[in-house]
């Protein structure tokens, strides 16, 4: 948010450089964004004006065109150069030469995961650029940070919100930011003439993303009930649900479960408890204190969520279908890993 502001309060862009480092892709294609816009205002000039590419697909003789070409329909040339952790030692070294003394008119855009803070490469672009370094939120911070961009958005419409009704949006939305945006513009025109955005408008109008299953699942995986996990799964499945939202909603739980079975292992009161999740207070926090105990301790948690991880690398890489990808990630999770 205080890049965005930072982009906003510019009448000029002060520099032709800039990276976004973010595991997370969904912060990293809104930064990007901002960034095409503040470069480009004008929708029709910008789609002009933009040229990517993905690292791993990339030639030298590409880039040197895109470099040299002159803008067409648009005053302005944008490079963005995705996954640019994946730039092979001749690329990098082409860039370096247009880093220090880019044309008036070209924008280089870098967007990665994780580019190393040691590399020669990242310490050129910092001294010509300007680097927005995202640190991954936990997911109990993300939910609170999301609430309340929620609230500061309805104040920018000018609609009254309580902060608990935000909780409930993202609650039932889920921490996929385009959704919740997506979903925040139809709550808006749902709201149009009202001027309180309450919590029964957020039932009414809001698509649940199968909440209630998804936490039903996150329950029998932590009993380890293949079967009823497998069930659950299949319906959410064959209800149309995607299979990364879903996944993410699974990893949730778990590191939120992790957490806890730090803060249990570490004697830590319940108010201390109660204070890292705000949302888990009596029999809530009884169950997931049951269901975490259940599983196992930290080692096994750290094994789930390395597990999680690697069925997401194969949703976004492999040709397998999330029928597949789903019963492998319910048998990882409750037959493979050990309790320690």
């Amino acid at each position: 948010m205080a890049f965005q502001k930072y982009l906003k309060d510019k009448s000029e862009l002060i520099s032709n450089v800039y990276l976004v480092s973010s595991k997370d892709d969904d912060e990293r294609k809104i930064a990007v964004e901002a960034i095409l816009k503040a470069i480009e205002p004008l929708d029709s000039k910008r789609a002009f004006a933009i040229s990517a590419f993905d690292a791993n697909h990339l030639d030298i003789d590409t880039l040197s065109m895109a470099i040299d070409a002159p803008p067409l329909f648009s005053d302005k040339s944008i490079i963005w150069l995705q996954q640019s952790e994946k730039l092979t030692k001749p690329i990098q070294e082409k860039l370096q030469s247009v880093l220090s003394n880019p044309p008036k008119q070209l924008y280089l855009i870098f967007s990665t995961t994780n580019l190393s803070k040691n590399s020669g490469f990242f310490k050129i672009i910092q001294q010509n650029g300007i680097i927005l370094d995202l640190v991954e939120l936990k997911p109990w911070e993300k939910e609170k940070l999301y609430a309340d961009q929620i609230y500061k958005q309805a104040e920018l419409n000018g609609k009254k919100i309580t902060l608990s009704t935000c909780q409930l949006f993202v609650k039932l939305v889920g921490l996929d930011q385009v959704a919740l945006q997506q979903e925040f513009e139809k709550l808006i025109c749902f709201c149009l003439t009202e001027k309180e955005i309450t919590s029964t408008a957020v039932k009414q109008i809001c698509h649940k993303q199968n909440t209630d299953s998804a936490w039903q699942l996150g329950e029998a995986l932590f009993f380890r009930n293949t079967k009823t996990a497998l069930q659950i799964v299949s319906e959410l499945l064959l209800d149309k649900q995607a299979f990364l939202p879903l996944l993410r909603q699974v990893r949730f739980q778990f590191q939120s479960a992790y957490q806890l079975s730090i803060l249990l292992k570490n004697n830590t009161n319940i108010s201390d408890i109660t204070a890292e999740f705000p949302y888990m207070k009596g029999k809530i926090l009884e169950k997931n204190i049951q269901q975490t105990q259940a599983y196992g301790g930290c080692a096994v948690f750290k094994d789930a969520l390395l597990r999680i991880d690697m069925i997401e690398n194969d949703a976004k890489n492999s040709k397998a279908s999330d029928q597949v990808l789903a019963e492998l990630l319910v048998l990882y999770l409750t037959q493979h890993t050990q309790n320690f």
